[in-house]
């Protein structure tokens, strides 16, 4: 019954307008920037988006000269502030940055009227790296202008660098970033999986650390996919309700055919779901900021910095015998890599290698009648990967990568959906511990 009493609370947020203009917001921490420093705001780009399918906005964008040496900076943030009006759905939003996707949003959906307006400030510290050197820079929203739709996406971008002082060092920063994209130049650089996404990518010999950021959303049909029905139950419902291959997805990276690592993702609902009128003026987490997710494939630098290509594939399973999944979601991906200061190559070996290539998942449920069921979905997981890396200025490192203690191993995701009827809506329980940390925080 609690839940009842914050909808009409709601109201009482009219107060959050640029005069009758509704201000929308996700609730999220701030950036943390250094409050003295020299700042250099930049304008990136400046962008109404109509009809905009296949036509990205794509500029030049090249560092400041006035905060200091390109790439010393103490932080760096982006401003993203959109205006609409009228009637439209919430779409996504990709910023990508020397071929490597750098984040990934999506648009509160306008009212009629006086319309909505929302700023988010995004840290892009990380990637200093990239935007130390001159590049292409590229936003893809792609709306769609048609009877019934008219709202317009009108965008401004800024850059703020933060110059770094005896009170604000420069910050902690890989040594090389390279792109798991596709390396589009006219549009964002993620992939739709299935099938998987997969290139080759060669490394610096004396590389002694590497980090995995991948992002991951599902669409279409899979935009509700922690909704989705299991295959041995889908004929007992109607297929307009949702969706089969059940509500499980892992998301997998693999290094040359082997699994480096699983992310199991959050399910960020975009302000288009449900019922819109639950996400003004607050979106759902991860609405404005889609979360992304790092993995520590350092135990893989031994054979990484023989010289050679190196494939990486990005995939999406579910826990479906045949582990398949409807259309579509987007990946995309980075690697942030430590160099060490001597030029000599790396050396070392994988020590232990204890992964299944799939997790393992139960499926189990009663159906009372057509239409009138229950089930549960359980998955677990146990991945330990450890190796000798030893660096050419002689440091022996032993690495582990072990995302999850005991409790996540023995369950990691149980969804439930209680008797599910046709046209209703499905109760949807998710428990979930998955810790994946930013190793440049």
């Amino acid at each position: 019954m609690r839940f009842l009493t914050l909808f009409p609370a709601l109201s009482n947020l009219a107060w959050l307008s640029y005069g009758a203009r509704l201000v929308d917001f996700q609730v999220a921490q701030p950036p943390v920037v250094p409050q003295d420093a020299k700042e250099c705001t930049v304008k990136v780009l400046q962008r109404d988006f109509a009809f905009s399918f296949g036509m990205s906005e794509v500029v030049q964008l090249n560092p400041p000269t006035d905060c200091g040496a390109p790439g010393s900076w103490a932080a760096i943030t982006l401003n993203f502030t959109v205006t609409s009006n009228g009637t439209q759905f919430d779409r996504l939003g990709i910023f990508t940055f020397q071929n490597t996707e750098i984040w990934r949003t999506s648009t509160p959906e306008p009212t009629r009227g006086d319309g909505i307006v929302w700023t988010y400030v995004k840290d892009v510290t990380q990637y200093i790296p990239l935007f130390a050197e001159p590049g292409t820079f590229i936003l893809q929203l792609d709306n769609l202008i048609q009877p019934g739709l008219d709202g317009i996406y009108s965008t401004i971008l800024h850059a703020t660098y933060y110059a770094s002082s005896s009170s604000a060092t420069p910050a902690k920063k890989a040594d090389l970033i390279l792109p798991l994209s596709t390396f589009a130049n006219d549009t964002g650089n993620d992939a739709s999986v299935p099938p998987s996404f997969s290139l080759n990518i060669t490394f610096p010999r004396n590389t002694v650390q590497v980090y995995a950021e991948v992002f991951a959303s599902g669409n279409g049909q899979e935009e509700f996919w922690y909704n989705n029905v299991p295959n041995e139950f889908f004929s007992q419902i109607s297929p307009d309700i949702t969706n089969g291959d059940g509500p499980f997805r892992e998301i997998r990276l693999l290094i040359d055919g082997k699994v480096a690592g699983v992310v199991f993702p959050y399910a960020v609902i975009f302000t288009g779901g449900y019922t819109p009128p639950l996400w003004r003026p607050i979106t759902s987490y991860g609405a404005l900021e889609l979360p992304t997710y790092f993995l520590d494939v350092t135990p893989f630098v031994p054979i990484l910095a023989d010289g050679n290509p190196h494939n990486f594939t990005i995939d999406v399973i579910s826990a479906e015998t045949n582990h398949t999944i409807n259309q579509n979601w987007f990946v995309s991906g980075n690697l942030q890599v430590v160099t060490d200061s001597s030029p000599k190559p790396t050396t070392g070996k994988i020590t232990r290698y204890e992964v299944e290539s799939f997790p393992k998942t139960t499926t189990a449920g009663m159906v009372r009648g057509l239409g009138d069921f229950d089930f549960t979905v359980t998955a677990t997981r146990e991945l330990r990967i450890e190796a000798d890396v030893i660096s050419g200025s002689g440091r022996i490192n032993h690495v582990v990568f072990r995302p999850f203690n005991r409790t996540q191993q023995e369950l990691l995701y149980l969804y439930t959906v209680a008797r599910l009827r046709s046209r209703t809506s499905s109760l949807t329980r998710l428990i979930s511990n998955s810790n994946f940390s930013d190793p440049t925080k």
